[in-house]
């Protein structure tokens, strides 16, 4: 064709909008297209939790079962150093990591602030893995999980085991001071995390909290076994041991202070994790602006 057969640029069609549908019916098509042949025809489970609820005690239990296999947090960022992370790249690297695990039942730990991270809503794991089963995991004193969380980053260490209390210097007695709008902020924002979670997920998720799991650990297996058929009558002791056993006065040295009434309302977690409704879609993870507004 020559030059001066083409058309003038005012007659030209507007190709960066097909292109623009394009995309974006194929991300659609991409975010909800349903996981492998293989991958469907295993029984998942996924246990839905933050930081400092019991998650590896939990999963430490039910690896002890035959034909049970979890995984840690397969979402974890360090996961994905060497590839660029993205929704597409979080739900390839969920996928190969799952189809590796054998067992009758498998699945992993899902960090809700890692599926936010991720851009992967709980209403597309539910149309990716219809067969997957979900265990939300929380803990009811927000002030005990307050503390765990900061004594965990500031020691690196998020897992202690039985030898490990033997070995000196391993749990180094810290202490520190915080400040009320850093205590407020942590607990709006596990509300708002958990609130989003329990709506998404639906009434017929099981939910376990830490508290429960540590005072009967065969009834906290078994409600999480009740949608599998199954039952234990006894379990094994666990090589993980809590690793915050201290007076909370005695790490958080404003303790009195800043909590004042330790059974005021805001400073517990229950279902249904809040009554406010928040303005975002359903099924879709805390915008910004919403977590900023915990603060």
């Amino acid at each position: 064709m020559k030059p001066s057969d083409r058309l003038p640029l005012r007659f030209r069609p507007p190709l960066h909008v097909p292109y623009r549908r394009l995309c974006c019916a194929l991300q659609h098509l991409r975010r909800h297209a349903a996981a492998p042949e293989p991958l469907r025809q295993k029984t998942l489970l996924f246990v839905v939790c933050e930081p400092r609820t019991g998650s590896n005690l939990l999963i430490s239990y039910l690896n002890q079962l035959d034909g049970i296999r979890l995984e840690g947090e397969l979402l974890h960022v360090n996961r994905f150093r060497d590839i660029h992370f993205s929704p597409s790249t979080a739900r390839a690297e969920l996928d190969r990591q799952l189809l590796a695990l054998d067992g009758d039942i498998v699945g992993c730990k899902l960090m809700i602030h890692q599926l936010e991270h991720a851009q992967l809503g709980f209403s597309e794991l539910k149309q990716r893995y219809p067969q997957a089963r979900f265990v939300l995991l929380y803990r009811q004193s927000l002030i005990d999980q307050f503390i765990s969380s900061r004594l965990a980053r500031q020691t690196k260490q998020y897992q202690q085991h039985v030898v490990d209390r033997s070995a000196p210097g391993t749990a180094p007695e810290l202490s520190f001071r915080s400040t009320r709008d850093q205590l407020s902020y942590h607990c709006g924002l596990q509300r708002r995390r958990y609130r989003w979670a329990f709506r998404a997920l639906g009434p017929a998720t099981a939910l376990l909290s830490y508290e429960e799991l540590v005072a009967d650990p065969v009834a906290a297996v078994n409600l999480v076994l009740l949608s599998f058929g199954r039952e234990v009558d006894r379990l094994g002791s666990s090589a993980l041991v809590k690793q915050q056993t201290r007076d909370p006065r005695e790490v958080l040295l404003n303790y009195d202070e800043l909590i004042g009434d330790p059974n005021h309302p805001s400073l517990w977690l229950a279902p249904p994790f809040g009554s406010r409704s928040g303005k975002r879609q359903r099924g879709s993870p805390p915008t910004r602006n919403q977590r900023r507004s915990a603060r």
